[in-house]
């Protein structure tokens, strides 16, 4: 389990420059390149659910246009459960999420877990506690900013069922206008995986 180490952090301060002075930033994770933050914010620690991924375990839901407009993540967000709310306050009973934009295009997602603090997986790195808003914005590389949330997203504890059933099962989806295989990581074969360089 991450330490939240200097190194940690310093590692992420160098992508996002306004983490130095955020006093809600904590890194609470190892690297892990088995999720994103899509998957994280959803209540999944062992897929990649995205739009351009290719890895065995990137998936998306067949109904919902794979591209990055917006209301296409806001759309996979509903498949799981959540439904749009009208701010980013705790609610006691509910789930709640942030939803991303730059440039037209939806970027990332991040849990709500206090007043003012959200909780985000970086890519393929680290997950952190930091302030809500733009703090993902400021980057010092401008590629990388993940921009500012465009819209809050809430689901009832009880509907958390949706994670059993509505959760990706091996088999086949649809990319490109094509069938292709999908599997969880854990089904990966390790060799397949060392091949990408990511175990």
């Amino acid at each position: 389990m991450a330490g939240n180490t200097k190194e940690e952090r310093d590692k992420c301060i160098g992508h996002y420059p306004d983490l130095e002075y955020d006093l809600a930033f904590v890194v609470n994770s190892d690297e892990d390149k088995k999720y994103n933050c899509i998957a994280f914010a959803i209540g999944y620690q062992d897929i990649w659910i995205a739009t351009g991924r290719d890895i065995a375990w990137f998936w998306w839901p067949n109904h919902i246009p794979l591209d990055t407009a917006p209301n296409s993540l806001v759309e996979t967000f509903r498949y799981f459960g959540f439904e749009v709310c009208n701010d980013d306050l705790p609610e006691a009973g509910y789930d709640k999420v942030a939803l991303y934009q730059k440039d037209g295009n939806w970027t990332h997602a991040a849990r709500i877990i206090a007043d003012g603090v959200y909780h985000s997986k970086l890519g393929e790195s680290f997950d952190i506690f930091h302030r809500r808003g733009d703090v993902m914005d400021k980057a010092n590389n401008p590629s990388e900013s993940y921009g500012i949330p465009f819209v809050f997203m809430k689901r009832k504890y009880a509907d958390r069922s949706k994670l059993v059933s509505q959760k990706p099962q091996p088999g086949n989806m649809r990319y490109k206008g094509h069938d292709i295989p999908f599997l969880l990581p854990d089904q990966c074969l390790p060799g397949f995986l060392a091949s990408l360089g990511v175990f």
